[in-house]
């Protein structure tokens, strides 16, 4: 059987399809994200992480014979990176050509300078390297055609990179936050609309079509289940996108491969098809869960959820935190059960104390090095229980809990002031901003 479909480029296309042929072709494709090279973690460098994962994510794909590879946006941690991150990025890219897979997408996420990726696009495209770090200003120009070794089409990519205002075209004059939040919104889902339409024709044809995506979706869970108290926090400076509701997605994508949160991840436990890789390595101490990337594996043509699989990275590092009083955190110490890793651990120990102790680091450092314990204390911030914090500062009917998040505190605080309305959401939102840009120093 012939089937003759026009491109949304304009030119013709010929594909041809034998039924004994689909009921055998298979193609892999992982979904990966957020690799933040050239991270500094508090002045110390990933870069013997990032090397080992890139060494095991080369040896996968050679092992699953991999056809494709996705990086849905954060390739590296600032627009400005490294040296040593560059070559890790152009290395990585330079031997992926000696393995199984024909093609690598890679679109630009909110760390990434848009300049900085496409300003090898065109000499990357010879090794069938598509990148898109920022939307151009003819969508159709990011959707791609990935072929197959007969040079037939197995996949319509639509990539979409991290949008930022300019590429949602609204406009803005003064509304309030509630306001904006929605015309971003509205601006997300005009774009992948505008992408859904034009990715019509090849499902039609019965290509597959997968998107892209670097943003934040409701119901997406930024921290470790495990630290509750900080999913609070991070939801505040990683919330700025306006909760895109993954609903919204046009069902014409068989795939939505996202980044930007750092935890793996379905975002609506009734379609499988909508998923966050997570990051590689974990980029905080609140990152304690198990990392990995997606491989998706079609089937004639069609991706059903059993084919999906997440694929455990090997730990190379682990990110310890632990809180307590300092005779708590001793006992803690000694019974720290650390999973087995090619480097030494490191930790954040959050000392929980009614006064400030400057000697409380020493102490700590001087007793895990006299008991050989496996660990690097990073930091050591001192935790002042917040029940104590209130009691000297407040009257009694301002009632705060130990586990109250910043962001609530900050709303009874609000309330307390007779801050209401439109007026409080303005406060909340010079609340986030603020917070997102001391946690983003904090991490420097």
């Amino acid at each position: 059987m012939i089937l003759k479909i026009r491109s949304v480029k304009g030119s013709f296309l010929i594909i041809r399809c034998f039924v004994c042929d689909l009921n055998q072709n298979t193609m892999k494709i992982i979904h990966t994200a957020d690799w933040h090279l050239g991270q500094r973690f508090i002045n110390r460098t990933r870069e013997e992480e990032h090397a080992a994962f890139l060494a095991w994510l080369l040896q996968t794909i050679k092992d699953e014979n991999v056809d494709i590879l996705i990086i849905a946006g954060d390739v590296f941690d600032s627009g400005n990176p490294p040296n040593y991150a560059l070559k890790q990025y152009y290395n990585f890219i330079a031997d992926l050509q000696q393995t199984p897979c024909r093609h690598l997408l890679v679109i630009g996420g909110n760390h990434d300078s848009v300049l900085l990726l496409e300003s090898a696009k065109e000499a990357l495209s010879h090794l069938n390297t598509h990148i898109v770090g920022g939307a151009s200003e003819d969508y159709k120009d990011d959707i791609f055609e990935l072929k197959d070794a007969q040079g037939n089409i197995e996949l319509a990519v639509c990539a979409v990179p991290f949008l930022r205002d300019k590429d949602l075209h609204y406009s803005y004059g003064g509304e309030g936050v509630s306001q904006r939040e929605q015309l971003i919104r509205e601006g997300i889902s005009k774009h992948y609309q505008k992408m859904a339409t034009a990715a019509t024709e090849y499902k039609k044809a019965h290509i597959p079509v997968i998107t892209t995506g670097h943003l934040f979706t409701q119901n997406a869970s930024v921290s470790d289940p495990e630290a509750a108290k900080d999913t609070a926090e991070r939801n505040i400076y990683l919330g700025n996108l306006g909760h895109f509701d993954p609903k919204d997605f046009p069902s014409v994508f068989d795939y939505v491969a996202l980044g930007h949160i750092h935890q793996a991840q379905l975002v609506d436990k009734n379609n499988p098809f909508v998923r966050y890789a997570g990051s590689p390595i974990p980029l905080s101490f609140t990152e304690r869960n198990t990392k990995t990337v997606y491989m998706l594996e079609y089937k004639a043509n069609k991706l059903e959820a059993e084919n999906i699989k997440a694929i455990k990275i090997p730990l190379y590092r682990p990110l310890v935190r632990i809180e307590g009083s300092l005779d708590e955190l001793k006992e803690k110490l000694r019974k720290l059960e650390l999973p087995q890793a090619e480097a030494i651990a490191w930790a954040e120990v959050r000392v929980r104390t009614q006064t400030h102790d400057s000697q409380v680091t020493d102490v700590l450092n001087e007793f895990v090095k006299k008991e050989k314990i496996p660990i690097e204390i990073l930091k050591t911030p001192l935790v002042v229980p917040l029940q104590d914090k209130a009691d000297a500062l407040l009257d009694e009917s301002f009632s705060l809990k130990d586990d109250d998040s910043p962001l609530k505190v900050f709303e009874k605080k609000c309330e307390r002031e007779g801050i209401q309305g439109k007026e409080k959401q303005q406060y909340v939102q010079t609340f986030h901003e603020l917070r997102e840009w001391l946690l983003e120093k904090e991490a420097q």
